[in-house]
């Protein structure tokens, strides 16, 4: 990495603090599977494991950030929440399809090393 990013890497943390959270890798994952737009629920439904409270912090964290915008419908049925992309959050489409193809191709590799380490340390701890 060129020092001139790594400076500023370093003065913008809070962007990479935000993209590099828990569960937001996977909220716009599950945005960009479905063009962009998902309702609240659908969202929930994609990521095992998320909380309703966890969701709720990273999409208000992803909305004050200018990446997705919070549409409330309101019907017959009830009220329904849909978050969707907003331009910015649209030029994360490329380097977060990159990253999870990443993930798909790499997991079996990566799960092979972590075996590959928990056992030779395992004999590191019994000795």
């Amino acid at each position: 990495m060129s020092e001139i990013y790594d400076a500023k890497l370093r003065s913008d943390r809070i962007l990479l603090d935000l993209v590099g959270d828990k569960w937001t890798i996977l909220v716009f994952g599950s945005l960009c599977d479905n063009g962009g737009r998902r309702r609240f629920n659908a969202i929930r439904r994609d990521i095992p494991g998320i909380s309703q409270k966890s969701l709720t912090q990273c999409l208000r964290r992803l909305e004050r950030n200018g990446l997705l915008q919070r549409h409330v419908y309101t019907s017959a049925g009830g009220i329904a929440v849909q978050y969707a992309f907003t331009e910015l959050g649209y030029t994360l489409d490329d380097p977060v399809g990159a990253l999870l193809a990443w993930t798909a191709a790499n997991t079996g590799a990566v799960r092979r090393s972590q075996a590959e380490f928990d056992r030779s340390h395992r004999m590191d701890d019994a000795a």
